[in-house]
């Protein structure tokens, strides 16, 4: 729906997206979905990935790079439980004070 012109239409005239705009795909699976079913190497050097919304839903390639690179270097990735970090939302108030 977001890169179709009824979509696009909509957002415009309700939340202000220019209907120009091209808005990044969401891919199914999420990278955490695709993670729960994957099995790390075990090592007991390990690192805490908090996955950001971006390398969830619109670039999960982005995340897996990162668990291969990481396991080729003998680190396991964990996905700990997190909330939303809020980066996205700060980012978008900040836009108000760019005018």
């Amino acid at each position: 729906m977001v890169n179709n012109k009824l979509g696009t239409y909509i957002m415009e005239k309700t939340i202000g997206i220019d209907q120009n705009r091209h808005l990044p795909k969401f891919n199914r699976p999420t990278f955490r979905n695709w993670f729960k079913n994957y099995e790390s190497i075990k090592s007991e050097k390990k690192v805490a990935y908090f996955v950001g919304c971006f390398a969830d839903y619109n670039s999960p390639s982005t995340g897996k790079a990162l668990v291969k690179v990481l396991e080729m270097n003998g680190i396991e990735v964990v996905i700990p439980e997190q909330d939303c970090c809020g980066i996205t939302r700060n980012e978008l108030w900040k836009l108000g004070s760019c005018s």
